[in-house]
């Protein structure tokens, strides 16, 4: 079989919102087979409204001379955002090499964030070492939410602000994957997803208020007009239709008290 158009790429992609496809992987597998081309949103409606999200929010904050850390940073795609708040410092961890070796790459010149491999679950830095923690698209890979959340209150220091962004919990009920292609070989591509989990709302809201933190916004992005483009082009407006006002991501803003 010949190698998929950029239409018919984009196609199977939406297919996989509601069937599974052929081989899920844990995170760290994913994620090194996805690095290369991970960046590419063309035919990514998640990761067009996510970007858009965390946008507007990260204007919101004051970063100035502030200590960051981009918790899963993945390829670095958020770096240039945040380096440009001003940041006295911004350190990245990730699960994937392969992702943290795209993350080399995007810094800004004179720019050079910390990158370390590692994971939310263990973070290998002191207590209160960080002003703010940004975490995108990460938490909904971490099975044990609650260990994940309490290490990065752990790393946080009074009044910092925690960032998160992750695949709405919503998705997982309706069999959503976070699914891409990678070669298997012989110029062949095979389909992939990340294995992510089901974390609820009040999952995420009971364990800050536990950790001391004082949640300050949350919003819910949804499939709307704004992203209709994806699906026309794609000749699947049935699953705009099917799918339309449901929400794609939980995105909220926590304070340490």
């Amino acid at each position: 079989m010949g190698a998929l158009t950029p239409l018919r790429t984009f196609r199977h992609s939406l297919r996989r919102m509601v069937a599974r496809p052929a081989r899920e992987l844990d995170p760290a597998q994913a994620y090194d087979l996805w690095a290369a081309t991970y960046d590419d949103t063309s035919g990514n409606a998640l990761l067009h409204v996510e970007e858009s999200a965390f946008a507007a929010t990260l204007e919101t904050l004051d970063l100035r001379e502030k200590a960051v850390l981009d918790a899963g940073c993945g390829t670095g795609r958020h770096f240039a955002g945040i380096l440009n708040r001003g940041p006295a410092s911004l350190t990245g961890i990730d699960i994937s090499g392969n992702m943290l070796q795209q993350a080399a790459g995007k810094a800004p010149p004179g720019a050079s964030p910390l990158l370390c491999l590692a994971t939310v679950e263990d973070v290998p830095f002191r207590d209160e070492a960080f002003d703010c923690i940004i975490s995108t698209l990460v938490l909904d890979h971490v099975p044990h939410l609650e260990r994940g959340l309490v290490e990065l209150c752990r790393v946080l220091r009074p009044r910092g602000i925690l960032l998160v962004t992750t695949f709405h919990p919503f998705g997982k009920l309706l069999s959503w994957e976070r699914s891409f292609q990678a070669p298997t070989g012989a110029g062949n591509k095979g389909w992939y997803s990340a294995r992510y989990f089901f974390h609820s709302h009040a999952d995420y809201f009971n364990i800050l208020r536990g950790c001391g933190m004082e949640v300050l916004r949350m919003e819910e992005p949804v499939i709307d007009d704004s992203i209709k483009h994806f699906y026309e082009r794609a000749g699947r407006l049935d699953i705009f239709r099917r799918f339309r006002g449901y929400p794609m991501l939980l995105t909220f803003v926590a304070r340490r008290t």
